[in-house]
């Protein structure tokens, strides 16, 4: 059984980080997904591309997304470790309004080294808004990142 890892066409002008895109308060709770950044996720082929970086090792980055029930919802961080030149490993996952997540991240080999970087693949089942959620996973430094969001309608 083997997994196909992906990256996406981007076409467009990437997306800058805004903050505060979450409650300044360490962890994940329902109040960060108040505070989250809106972005619009093109559909078809096109990806949303966002360069961003975490403030501090206890900061949450967090992108609020409308999806519909059957939509394909693709995201990975991109060479993630070597933007920031650090072996600390970001996850990514998506969330409901309350902050609870439904889906965590796996890791991929893009860049070729262990663990490689997180991405995430789900097929939505109810239409509403979501929450991209990035944080440092392990390590403690304050990565840069460029996340990478794609949605697909399934025929």
């Amino acid at each position: 059984n083997r997994e196909v890892k992906f990256r996406f066409a981007v076409t467009g002008t990437p997306v800058t980080e805004v903050e505060a895109n979450d409650d300044g308060v360490a962890g994940i709770s329902a109040a960060d997904m108040t505070a989250a950044q809106a972005v619009a996720l093109p559909g078809g082929s096109t990806s949303l591309e966002i360069t961003a970086a975490l403030a501090a090792a206890d900061d949450v980055d967090v992108y609020a997304v409308t999806l519909n029930a059957g939509e394909r919802f693709m995201a990975t961080l991109v060479n993630s470790r070597a933007l920031a030149g650090t072996t600390d490993q970001l996850d990514i996952g998506i969330h409901d309004v309350d902050g609870r997540r439904i889906r965590m991240g796996r890791r991929s080999c893009f860049d070729g080294g262990p663990g490689g970087d997180p991405y995430l693949d789900w097929v939505v089942e109810t239409t509403g808004t979501y929450y991209i959620v990035v944080n440092v996973g392990s390590g403690s430094g304050t990565p840069a990142y460029t996340l990478q969001a794609v949605i697909d309608t399934l025929d």
